[in-house]
């Protein structure tokens, strides 16, 4: 999918996480990369959904038959929601971290997924990725990781070629910018 759209898929997870951190609204969810998460997706409801912030933060609502269970975002969609992730089986974890902690990390030690997760219990916002779990995450930190993470993905596979194209503005007002700009260097260097 696009890059504007995983901006906009980036702006609406930041806003439903700030939105059920700040009332302290447990939430699980988990941004598929490469790796598929097929198998997680069929422990829960299977849906097919824009990304919208509201839609994510209802699904939490305790006491919503499918707040208990984690949110799969793949493709740019909700794919599934009120699913069973995967345990870790780390024993050296904090007895302080409970299950959604537990299962964004099971999750993140078996796919590349990005795992966000915000504890009812504090409002606290943690991010899981690569099997390792970062705790009281700021939302301009959550912000600019997603973005990384979901830009770079949009750039891996393209050529060199496409990536310089899309840094350049080759419309004829582009190019003319460009031409004042190298001229005006000229007349600074002279």
């Amino acid at each position: 999918y696009s890059p504007a759209v995983k901006r906009n898929v980036v702006d609406q997870i930041v806003q439903a996480v700030s939105f059920l951190a700040e009332r302290r609204i447990g939430g699980l969810i988990a941004i598929e990369r490469k790796t598929g998460t097929r198998s997680v997706q069929e422990t829960g409801i299977k849906l097919d959904s824009n990304v919208e912030w509201g839609l994510l933060s209802s699904i939490f609502f305790p006491h919503a038959p499918l707040h208990d269970g984690g949110v799969i975002i793949a493709g740019g969609r909700i794919v599934a929601a009120g699913c069973l992730f995967p345990l870790t089986d780390k024993s050296e974890l904090s007895k302080m971290l409970g299950t959604r902690h537990r299962a964004a990390i099971g999750l993140a030690e078996e796919t590349d997924a990005v795992v966000v997760v915000v504890s009812e219990e504090s409002g606290t916002v943690s991010l899981a990725f690569r099997g390792r779990l970062s705790q009281d995450v700021e939302i301009d930190r959550l912000r600019r990781f997603l973005s990384k993470i979901l830009l770079k993905d949009a750039d891996q596979g393209k050529g060199t070629m496409d990536k310089l194209k899309e840094r350049l503005d080759l419309t004829l007002d582009g190019v003319s910018r460009q031409d004042v700009r190298v001229r005006e260097d000229d007349n600074v260097g002279g």
